[in-house]
Order: C-alpha cells, then structure tokens, then sequence
C-alpha cells in the first residue's frame, strides 16, 4: 500500500536511480527494507568523487539519520533547530564548502527538508525534517526502541517512570 503514497514513491524510485536499477532489488521486504535501501543508494552515490568522495563503508548517511533520529526522539518531536541538524551532520562529515556538505547533499537526495516551525515559546523557526512522515517516524521509533525496549518483558518498557511511557501516556489515557 505505500507504494500508492507519492512520497513514498519518490524516495523509492529516488533510490532505484541512484543505483541504476530498472526494477525492484530481490529480497527487498516491508518499509524498514525500502527505507535501508534508500539509504544505502544515497550513501552509494555522496560516496562517489563527483559528490563527497568518502569511503562508502563510512556509511556517514546512515550514521546521520541515526544521530539526527535520536536527537529528535530526545526533542519528542520530528523536527530539529536548523542549527542542531546541521552540526550534527557536520559531526559525520566536515566539508569546507556548503554546497559540497553532507547537510546540502542530505537536503538535494530528498532524505531531509527544511521548513519552518512553530515553538512553544510561540515564535517561528528555521528547521529540518525527514522528508517522509512514516520515515520519520520508522527512525524515530527504531532508535527508541534499540535504547529503550525490555526484550524480556517488552510491556514493562511502557509502565510508568519508563522512558516509553511517554509516547503511550495519551492512549492510556483514552
């Protein structure tokens, strides 16, 4: 069904271009396979001279998304200060030029975009997203999940006092 989702489709086939496939990789299996394979293809091609010119083993796309979706899962909420994202990314790789930098190259390959939002001190800032909201919301919930989840007792990681409690508080509530 996600592939009905235009933005799904776009980083999807996004991914099949930056690989050169013409039809869908074998094995590939549910989101949390397609979204490591876009991923993987935007590591591929930053990797490549024309582009950043780094070891692809480095896997300095992915290493970013992990760090950017655990700073948002500490914020609780899908979206960074612009200024947050962009050192984070930086801490991955330096470049001494913007339009050589893993954060423009991250804004250009559609993994992440920058918006304006709302605060709570009710004032408008410059922010950065993932594109995708499932996306989002898939590395968000996968990094609490590796941090977080009881794999004895998974229930017990959402009583009260626990880290988790806090994104099933509401629907206990109800």
């Amino acid at each position: 069904p996600e592939f009905s989702n235009p933005l799904f489709l776009r980083l999807f086939c996004q991914a099949l271009r930056n690989l050169g496939h013409r039809q869908l990789p074998p094995g590939l299996q549910g989101l949390t396979g397609a979204f490591a394979f876009f991923l993987d293809s935007v590591n591929t091609k930053l990797a490549h001279p024309d582009f950043l010119n780094v070891d692809p083993a480095d896997r300095i796309v992915q290493v970013s998304v992990e760090r950017l979706a655990e700073a948002m899962a500490v914020a609780q909420r899908q979206w960074l200060p612009r200024d947050q994202a962009r050192a984070i990314i930086a801490s991955c790789h330096q470049s001494p030029a913007f339009e050589k930098s893993l954060f423009r190259q991250l804004l250009l390959e559609g993994v992440l975009a920058e918006d304006r939002f709302h605060t709570a001190k009710d004032e408008w800032t410059d922010g950065v997203r993932f594109t995708y909201e499932k996306f989002s919301d898939h590395l968000i919930t996968r990094h609490l999940l590796q941090k977080h989840l009881n794999k004895a007792d998974p229930a017990a990681s959402f009583f009260s006092g626990e880290p988790l409690e806090a994104f099933v508080h509401d629907e206990r509530a109800s």
